[in-house]
């Protein structure tokens, strides 16, 4: 299905947090956030030139995700555009998107696909199990935000926050991780969780993978409870893990029996 596409202009560039890029945009009839999982597709040019041409729909083919972390009652809403340095291992992340980050100014305007997302927080919910990297932080946020006020959360973080601001109580808690696939099932397996545990893993496809085996085979959790998605592959582009990323799904769900 072909996401409805609008020209956004961008009202502030605010570079409040360390190695964060924040980006609000001015009212585009975009509708308000109403999944956990809410993102949209930003669209570039292909050759990573002239990055604040307004848009047409033949010179712009490369599309970058991105959480929609804001939303005001007026219409305006904001993304969040975490930068990389090589210690996170993260090289497909300083791209084309990256760069616009750099670059943007307001008033400037870029194509916008979307929303997406479909995930709500269940409301018989108890206890959140979220698994994420770095790339994934403004989601782990809003899903930390629409967390019941009667349930609580276990957060694992692969080599911690990055500075990224997280919603803060006694009911949450963060257990940071090693970056390595093996290490995060490792830790996540020493974990003492309720029977009725919900997840929520978004991640490298490396981390997702053995994580998907490890809640639906080890701790026999059913489907519906295990809300995971795979950002972005290592060593491959954003365009190059879009182009794969479907037989990598169906793989991965055909190990867990589904």
């Amino acid at each position: 299905m072909v996401k409805v596409q609008r020209l956004a202009r961008v009202r502030e560039v605010r570079h409040d947090i360390p190695n964060v890029i924040s980006i609000d945009f001015e009212p585009c009839d975009m509708p308000p956030i109403t999944s956990v999982d809410d993102h949209v597709k930003i669209a570039l040019p292909s050759d990573g030139s002239n990055l604040r041409t307004p848009i047409s729909n033949d010179s712009y083919p490369l599309l970058r995700t991105y959480t929609r972390r804001r939303w005001s009652d007026d219409g305006s809403w904001g993304i969040d555009v975490l930068q990389f340095g090589p210690e996170t291992k993260a090289d497909a992340h300083d791209g084309p998107g990256s760069q616009w980050s750099k670059i943007v100014e307001p008033g400037d305007e870029v194509a916008v696909r979307g929303p997406g997302g479909h995930w709500q927080m269940p409301s018989d919910l108890t206890h959140l199990l979220a698994v994420a990297d770095a790339v994934a932080l403004p989601a782990v946020a809003n899903t930390l935000t629409a967390l019941p006020e009667s349930a609580r959360a276990t957060v694992v973080l692969v080599d911690g926050h990055h500075h990224y601001p997280l919603p803060e109580n006694d009911r949450i808690t963060i257990v940071p991780a090693p970056r390595d696939p093996v290490g995060i099932v490792a830790t996540v397996r020493g974990l003492a969780l309720p029977d009725d545990v919900h997840t929520f893993v978004h991640g490298e496809a490396a981390m997702v993978r053995p994580m998907r085996r490890h809640l639906r085979l080890e701790r026999g959790l059913p489907r519906e409870r295990v809300q995971l998605s795979a950002y972005w592959f290592a060593g491959r582009d954003a365009d190059g893990w879009r182009a794969m990323k479907q037989d990598f799904n169906r793989s991965m769900e055909a190990e867990s029996g589904d």
